[in-house]
């Protein structure tokens, strides 16, 4: 939520990082007390520090809303973190809030070694930059195909 005292007049630049959120449901997903039949609470007050910055940022056309997302898990680069379609989800929702832009912080290498699916995870994530609409699926098997070959 935007600080107590702040008004639209004041012109601000938002970067917005919500590392404290679940990553295996989007942040577009009412959840919690929200929604009873999930079970994920932590998105609740994310989402709601979201639109209360979103909100300022359009009253105020000085302002901007910048994304700040963690893509991969950096506590065990190793695990699975199945947040694709999750992000996906959320980078519609991003744009629908009317954001200024999105980082989607992520490595390509780490400690030498390749994070999970890293490729194909930032070529997905690459693509839904350019198109928010963009079929997860359909894209996949055409980087499987191009990348691995038949």
């Amino acid at each position: 939520m935007p600080p107590k005292g702040m008004t639209v007049d004041d012109h601000v630049i938002i970067r917005f990082a919500p590392i404290e959120r679940c990553y295996t449901h989007s942040l577009k997903e009412e959840s919690g007390a929200l929604n009873e039949a999930t079970s994920c609470y932590e998105n609740d007050e994310m989402q709601a520090y979201l639109k209360g910055w979103s909100d300022l940022v359009k009253a105020n056309p000085g302002s901007q809303l910048w994304i700040w997302e963690y893509t991969i898990n950096f506590r065990d680069t190793y695990a699975p973190f199945p947040n694709i379609y999750a992000l996906a989800e959320d980078i519609k929702y991003y744009y629908d809030l009317g954001v200024n832009g999105i980082y989607l912080q992520n490595t390509d290498r780490l400690g030498g070694h390749n994070t999970e699916y890293n490729d194909l995870r930032i070529y997905l994530l690459s693509t839904l930059l350019r198109d928010p609409e963009a079929d997860i699926e359909k894209e996949t098997e055409f980087f499987l195909h191009e990348y691995y070959g038949d």
